[in-house]
């Protein structure tokens, strides 16, 4: 588990971030085993079955509207609680945007680095990321069923790791929703976070008109 991460001299927005785009999400069994040692000791871990956790992977595009336009993977290895707060764990990010390697680190304490993405449409959407002429991912699905026409509210909170303190910060926003089907996710040997064995989602889906706020984040 890293305790800190090394600083950035890019200037960034500074926080809350608004942000604007679409999004892929899927969901998936994970082992403990294979995501405990990702964690700061003090948090609980939050099985769903005996043994195994939910973890998954976030794809996403920000565009107009954004305070940075780039594109975004985030991994996250399970459910976890600290104090009376249950969320996920972010092991991983990437994203294609020096300034937002910069304020993810700096402002929020999440080890995001940088990647390459390749984003397909068609018969066959599909977006893989890269770094260093290595595959990280690939996330692809048939097709999507109908989602809600409107936008429907959205709300989240997670936590991160700054300065040897366990931070929370919350994200506001709204979405449309669709269930994606015959969702299939590939993470080579090779990946950092191949050892989750990201496989078969139990559920995946796309999200459309995405507006997210991401405040500040403060100490637990």
């Amino acid at each position: 588990m890293t305790t800190s991460l090394p600083t950035e001299t890019f200037d960034y927005p500074i926080a809350p971030w608004s942000l604007q785009g679409t999004a892929l999400i899927s969901f998936h069994v994970v082992d403990i085993a294979a995501m405990q040692h990702f964690l700061p000791a003090m948090l609980e871990i939050l099985p769903i079955f005996p043994g195994k956790t939910l973890g998954g992977i976030y794809l996403s595009s920000y565009g107009e509207g954004s305070v940075l336009s780039y594109n975004e993977l985030i991994v996250f290895c399970g459910l976890v609680r600290y104090g009376d707060r249950i969320s996920t764990w972010v092991t991983h990010i990437y994203v294609d945007h020096p300034q937002s390697v910069a304020g993810g680190r700096n402002i929020w304490g999440l080890p995001k680095q940088l990647a390459s993405f390749r984003w397909g449409q068609g018969d066959h959407p599909q977006v893989t990321v890269f770094q260093a002429g290595g595959q990280l991912c690939h996330f692809s699905y048939r097709w999507r069923l109908p989602g809600i026409p409107t936008p429907i509210p959205a709300f989240a909170g997670a936590f991160s790791w700054l300065q040897s303190q366990v931070m929370w910060f919350s994200v506001q926003g709204s979405v449309k929703t669709h269930w994606l089907m015959e969702a299939a996710i590939e993470v080579p040997d090779t990946s950092p976070f191949a050892s989750l064995n990201f496989t078969h989602p139990i559920m995946a889906f796309g999200l459309e008109d995405l507006t997210l706020c991401v405040q500040q984040p403060t100490p637990l």
